[in-house]
């Protein structure tokens, strides 16, 4: 009998001091750690002395609109770290995919995390998508909806987030126990044979923290994915305009040809009714296969152009023969100070940097509970070969004393962590505002270009060729003023399609900047 009564008295002794010392850690761990209230709870101040009360509080960088914007609506309200804090693969966090539909991205959220499976390694196949869309006509949407779902650098960066999630699930796991059996006595009667087992009991709510500063990768991964989504879109718009400016061209030089053709048959019917020359005709004849080696190199260039644009869409064996759209559709006016707070609030760099600001206010308060000793508890039983009252119990507690090493050394590198963090905010939206900046002065510029090609050069430079044409043709001036003519309008025609060009171009750049889902 008191061999069983030194075996219940050892359960009973663990087990009130791993229910004390867990009710402990969770009364006073803190209930939400996040930069914005960063004060750190544990084990009473009088213990530790050299812990300071000083609460760090970090002012995440956000640019002021200017007046007349209306700001955009604030993201959604963060879960407690409670709510996060995990002790099994079963409890872990499933972090919902970035939406670039969504007005502001969507963060993590808790919920069962989905069983690993190879479905998704790489990008699924085209699967008749491909012969819709170019049934239907080749769009940018549709070039869009396309990379969505194949482009691999997409899943390359989903797998990046579903890797960090796995890391939170790591962080928030309790220390496994460690068991123990041992003889310390080895003489035949008087052996002695003990086994006991050893559990830390993790203090000061480290783990919660550890789940926390995880978590703030998980977001930084699903703003990686919103950029490298915007990125992919961002190729693909500008190629796509490029190739249909491309597609333009040709038709221009196809125009061009048949006009230069023209030409020339009226040059040989002139020569023929004895009112022309052969020079007249020679010349005339060059032009044309001038026009046709323009041609030519033309529709080389769209053609790899079109290779270029299904690379970029993630299917290289995509094959097409037109684009559909239009280098003349409106274009959006931007007005600089909105064009430039909008690019500071929506674009991925500026929020991993605020949200990074965030995660080191955390490190940080993990590095200063670092010092509060984790508790050891050890229970187990010893008996002694002879005579049944050798049996005993064995109870032991075991604590760090952070006499010399109290991490003073990184909770210093921390605070330098979250002083850069804040400077690396500014930097990346100063390093935004010159991007933009760029990019706006290239839509104006480009779009002042076309205005004045389509308003007032390409139809003065048409209706010089056309009065040309008919005076050629009635002898009342020579082949050099009607060839003339025909240079200056093809001049005229295409530099108006790079001035397009480069308009949309520049409209992309800005489109990627603010991550515009709607273009144009």
């Amino acid at each position: 009998m008191r061999l069983w009564w030194h075996r219940a008295a050892i359960c009973a002794l663990i087990s009130t001091l791993a229910i004390s010392a867990e009710s402990a850690d969770r009364t006073q761990a803190p209930a939400k750690a996040t930069a914005t209230s960063p004060s750190v709870q544990g084990v009473g101040w009088k213990l530790f002395p050299w812990r300071s009360k000083t609460a760090t509080t970090a002012k995440t960088s956000a640019p002021t609109p200017p007046s007349g914007v209306v700001p955009p609506p604030a993201p959604p309200a963060e879960q407690p770290v409670d709510r996060v804090f995990v002790n099994s693969a079963d409890e872990a966090i499933k972090i919902v995919k970035v939406s670039a539909q969504a007005e502001t991205p969507i963060l993590a959220q808790p919920a069962p995390i989905a069983p690993t499976t190879t479905e998704n390694a790489v990008p699924p196949g085209p699967n008749g998508e491909v012969e819709t869309l170019v049934a239907n006509g080749v769009t940018l949407d549709g070039l869009i909806s396309l990379a969505d779902t194949h482009h691999p650098r997409l899943t390359t960066a989903f797998q990046q987030i579903q890797a960090v999630r796995g890391r939170a699930v790591q962080a928030g796991l309790y220390p496994n126990p460690v068991a123990y059996s041992a003889s310390p006595q080895l003489a035949g009667k008087e052996s002695q044979y003990n086994g006991f087992i050893a559990q830390d009991i993790v203090t000061a709510g480290k783990l919660k923290l550890n789940v926390s500063a995880t978590m703030r990768e998980v977001q930084q991964a699903e703003f990686e994915w919103q950029a490298t989504r915007f990125a992919v879109i961002t190729d693909i718009r500008t190629q796509f305009y490029s190739t249909l400016a491309s597609q333009n061209r040709t038709s221009t030089w196809e125009a061009l040809v048949k006009l230069a053709s023209r030409s020339r048959d009226v040059a040989q019917k002139l020569l023929q009714a004895g009112e022309g020359t052969r020079g007249d005709t020679l010349l005339f004849g060059i032009e044309v296969d001038r026009a046709e080696v323009g041609l030519a190199n033309s529709q080389t260039i769209f053609t790899i152009g079109r290779r270029q644009l299904a690379i970029l869409t993630g299917i290289p064996d995509m094959d097409f023969e037109v684009l559909t759209g239009d280098l003349e559709a409106a274009m959006p006016e931007y007005d600089e100070p909105t064009l430039r707070y909008q690019v500071a609030q929506a674009n991925p760099a500026a929020n991993i940097a605020r949200v990074e600001i965030d995660r080191q206010n955390i490190l940080l308060q993990r590095a200063v509970v670092e010092p509060i000793p984790n508790v050891n508890i050890m229970g187990g039983y010893q008996r002694q070969v002879r005579g049944e009252h050798q049996n005993m119990g064995l109870a032991q507690i075991s604590v760090v004393v952070p006499l010399w090493n109290r991490n003073q050394g990184n909770i210093f590198a921390a605070q330098s962590q979250v002083a850069g963090a804040r400077a690396d905010v500014q930097r990346i939206e100063l390093e935004l505002a010159n991007q933009t900046a760029q990019a706006l002065a290239n839509y104006r510029a480009s779009t002042q270009l076309v205005a004045k090609y389509e308003e007032q050069i390409v139809p003065k430079a048409r209706e010089t060729f056309r009065i040309s044409e008919q005076l050629y043709a009635q002898g009342q001036i020579d082949f050099l003023r009607l060839l003339q003519a025909q240079k200056t309008l093809l001049e005229a025609e295409l530099a108006r399609i790079d001035a397009q060009e480069q308009r949309w171009r520049a409209a992309s750049t800005i489109a990627g900047l603010r991550q515009d889902q709607q273009f144009p």
